[in-house]
């Protein structure tokens, strides 16, 4: 109880703990309330903590977007462009390679050079 899990169902991958062992059941970050999903597995991936810089999004194919953690059950994120928490699908913690990224993609583009995303 309490390992840091990520379980899939039809909506693919998410992250969460486990709650219950028999039967198995996990609250994933998302939700308020605990489940049995089909497939569980142990990860290494972080929990979440009030306060944490994060990226969100809703989407495999929507662009990421920069916030921060404001309550962890269920996992709610304001992100930097709005005014209000929500509740995110895809959640991640922002790794240092990315904010290094986004400061030179924001440099180039100050100085007036086209930056090009890649996936």
């Amino acid at each position: 109880v309490g390992d840091r899990v990520r379980a899939r169902d039809d909506d693919g991958w998410m992250y969460g703990n486990i709650t219950d062992l028999v039967p198995l059941k996990v609250m994933l970050d998302m939700e308020e309330r605990s489940n049995k999903h089909p497939y569980v597995e142990h990860t290494d991936v972080p929990f979440f903590k009030v306060g944490d810089r994060v990226r969100a999004k809703n989407y495999v194919r929507e662009a990421w977007k920069n916030g921060t953690v404001t309550d962890t059950h269920p996992l709610f994120v304001l992100l930097d462009t709005r005014n209000r928490s929500l509740l995110w699908f895809l959640v991640e913690h922002i790794s240092e390679d990315s904010l290094t990224d986004a400061a030179a993609t924001q440099s180039a583009a100050s100085k007036g050079l086209k930056v090009k995303q890649l996936p």
